[in-house]
């Protein structure tokens, strides 16, 4: 069915939220270890959180059950994935990660087809989905293509990414079930849930490279209050809203915007390809969203 402009507002929003995400963390990198990356972003965007419930009054979740699935959600949305990635791109760039985690809307579509009413598999969701993995295979070009396999160290740095994106195709169909309630109470609880639950690592590793720059900072300030908080009220907004396989569309969003994300910061200048490739990506988008009975 057709998703409403605000549900497509809302995907922009996020997928721009997001995509910068890979810029800042690359950028927070430089001083600090994964974990503490991780850790001081949920820990920032749970605060944030945290005083937003306070402030509008509004009532925790009560019950066991649901504070189970909002710790099944914190794991897989939050926790999982944020490791994983920023262990990840220590040692590969942000394009070839971009492309690994585009493998969530293929994943999402299989596990959508099981498990959620409504969003069986069809040759037009399945033809706009390649098409748009294509997109993105065409944005990262042949020269990262090329990176897949290396070394030890990079082989298991594109494996974390590719099971991140697994996370978030679980967390995605698991969100759809999630019992109704206010969805910035539920950002609290699954934000700060993850937060506590990885706090305990930093007693591992809490390596931190100085000098310590207003950038860095900066980076990780975005990543908590913008990528994490604000982020992932909108996720589940969406989720509620249009469901799991449109919300993963976001992964064919995201990559054009952290392309020119690393262009404004960094001077990376986007290329002829690079705009072939978000055309590219905008028509799988289109097939995988049309009605069969519209043209």
């Amino acid at each position: 069915m057709p998703h409403r402009p605000q549900d497509w507002i809302n995907l922009i929003l996020l997928s721009f939220m997001w995509g910068t995400s890979f810029l800042f963390t690359k950028i927070a990198l430089a001083s600090f270890s994964p974990t503490v990356v991780v850790s001081t972003r949920l820990l920032l965007g749970a605060v944030v959180l945290v005083a937003i419930v306070v402030r509008r009054g509004l009532q925790i979740p009560q019950g066991r059950r649901i504070w189970l699935h909002l710790l099944v959600l914190s794991l897989l949305g939050n926790t999982l994935p944020f490791l994983l990635i920023a262990w990840g791109q220590r040692a590969i760039d942000s394009g070839l990660a971009a492309m690994l985690l585009a493998a969530m809307p293929l994943t999402t579509l299989i596990l959508a087809h099981f498990f959620v009413e409504g969003e069986s598999m069809s040759p037009r969701k399945t033809t706009g989905f390649l098409v748009g993995l294509s997109g993105i295979a065409v944005l990262v070009g042949p020269s990262a293509l090329a990176e897949l396999g290396g070394d030890s160290t990079q082989i298991a740095s594109q494996v974390a990414i590719f099971v991140a994106a697994l996370c978030y195709s679980c967390n995605a169909i698991i969100a759809r079930n999630l019992p109704a309630g206010e969805p910035v109470v539920h950002t609290a609880s699954t934000i700060t849930l993850a937060a506590i639950t990885v706090l305990p690592l930093n007693l591992i590793d809490s390596s931190v490279s100085l000098p310590l720059t207003f950038v860095n900072a900066t980076s990780l300030l975005w990543l908590g209050a913008i990528s994490t908080a604000a982020a992932t009220i909108l996720y589940f907004r969406i989720i509620a809203s249009a469901g799991p396989t449109f919300l993963s569309l976001i992964n064919y969003l995201i990559p054009p915007i952290a392309l020119i994300a690393g262009g404004l910061v960094l001077g990376e200048q986007p290329n002829s390809t690079a705009i072939l490739a978000l055309a590219i990506t905008l028509v799988g988008i289109a097939i995988s969203q049309s009605s069969p009975h519209r043209r």
